[in-house]
């Protein structure tokens, strides 16, 4: 719809209202299409992201276990050595000894307490 304007100085001048009004339509097209691209872009690089960090994570969980396996190992191996040496000095292996063997049986036993916490046994 066009429409004569005219003016003071005696001059026309042709105005179209829908112009302006589609002008406006087309430039909120393009901010809007603007953001759409800018939100993909956002969205597509959060994603990748997301996943590095996800892949991460699942690396340190996989790291984690192993360590936990090692440490189980060591602890095992630890029991082992602990182990071999409470052997050598176990009651059987003190009774075996020649010394051990060769004394005699106390028959009375009194405890006396030498320092705070450590006693020593007298035969009276």
């Amino acid at each position: 719809m066009n429409v004569t304007h005219h003016l003071l100085n005696g001059k026309t001048q042709a105005v179209n209202p829908g112009a302006e009004v589609a002008a406006k339509h087309k430039s909120t097209e393009e901010i809007f299409g603007w953001i759409m691209r800018i939100g993909i872009i956002v969205s597509i690089l959060l994603g990748f992201a997301y996943l590095i960090m996800l892949n991460s994570l699942a690396t340190m969980g996989f790291d984690l276990e192993s360590l936990k396996q090692d440490g189980l190992v060591l602890q095992k191996e630890a029991e082992a050595w602990d182990i071999e040496l409470a052997i050598p000095s176990s009651l059987y292996a003190l009774e075996s000894l020649e010394q051990v063997q060769q004394m005699s049986g106390i028959e009375k036993k009194y405890y006396l307490e030498v320092y705070e916490g450590e006693v020593a046994m007298l035969e009276l």
